[in-house]
């Protein structure tokens, strides 16, 4: 086994990062830290989601732990002044390269150098492109688990799949949120999902977006009182029925709908060029038939639905 075979994707961040969104990363991301990179691709440090929390809260509210609350104007006036503005080059002043593999790295030497530096991971990166390229990252903590597997195991077929498709869930989730910080860092991924929904299938109303969506429909109302005010969405003026008036993605909410869709799928045309021809035709059959299956329309009906 080598470290590309346990290594896990990983969000790589450069040092003029906002502060902000990579918080916002670290927060739904599957591991604990991001990885900054310089301007070269270098590896130059590992953003752990307590450092960002320390700057949260700092040593002069931390002496008087009764005046600070973790909701309310205060707390998100102490956020913007503990991040807002700020780069994460601005707050991690003096971190020290990480540790760093090969991806042919066999496994034990990864364990021998980790415990040896007291690394809390280690970084995988392959060097052979123009490029420095993060193929991801090997915590103590995947190291542990695999020590302690039963050997000789057979997986359950379906238990192994699940697995691997949460596995890789995760990094999508992660791509996804990252792109959409970067067009509209106020949206969330469930308001981008009902704009997605509409953009496929033109005016609804909430009682029909909620059954596309799987939600409540007063979490739909909510949503789309929310988007509309924003702009996003607009009254669809060919469609309204017993259920209210319908509504539409804005020619706003299309542009935003196709930014991020772009961004997106250039995060994920990168990941996937790293992967050997084979595996990744196997990868597009296998994703197909996954969606079809959850009944998900594919990028390609979304692009097509938004004339992109």
């Amino acid at each position: 086994m080598f470290a590309a075979d346990l290594a896990h994707a990983c969000q790589t961040v450069a040092v003029d990062c906002d502060a902000a969104v990579a918080a916002r990363l670290l927060a739904i991301s599957a591991e604990p830290y991001l990885v900054l990179v310089d301007s070269n691709g270098e590896p130059c440090g590992l953003v752990p989601a307590q450092e960002l929390l320390r700057h949260l809260l700092p040593d002069s509210l931390a002496l008087h732990v009764d005046l600070f609350s973790l909701s309310g104007p205060f707390a998100q006036a102490q956020r913007d002044r503990a991040l807002g503005g700020r780069t994460l080059g601005d707050l991690l002043t003096g971190s020290s390269p990480p540790l760093t593999v090969t991806p042919d790295t066999d496994i034990s030497q990864v364990f021998i150098r980790v415990t040896r530096t007291n690394s809390p991971a280690a970084v995988v990166l392959d060097r052979t492109g123009e490029r420095p390229r993060v193929r991801g990252i090997v915590t103590a903590q995947r190291m542990l688990r695999v020590l302690l597997e039963e050997h000789g195991r057979q997986p359950d077929d379906l238990q192994d799949s699940v697995s691997a498709v949460l596995t890789a869930s995760r990094l999508l989730v992660a791509v996804s949120a990252r792109s959409l910080a970067e067009v509209e860092e106020s949206l969330t991924l469930l308001q981008f999902r009902l704009m997605v929904v509409l953009g496929v299938n033109g005016a609804a109303t909430a009682p029909h977006l909620a059954d596309l969506m799987g939600a409540e429909v007063k979490v739909v109302r909510r949503l789309v009182g929310t988007l509309s005010s924003s702009g996003l969405l607009q009254p669809s003026v060919q469609r309204r029925d017993n259920a209210g008036l319908a509504v539409v993605l804005s020619p706003r909410g299309q542009d935003l709908v196709h930014n991020v869709t772009r961004r997106r799928m250039e995060a994920i045309t990168r990941i996937l060029e790293s992967m050997p021809d084979v595996q990744r035709t196997a990868l597009a059959s296998a994703m197909r038939s996954f969606a079809k299956a959850a009944g998900e329309p594919s990028a390609e009906l979304l692009a097509a639905t938004l004339h992109v």
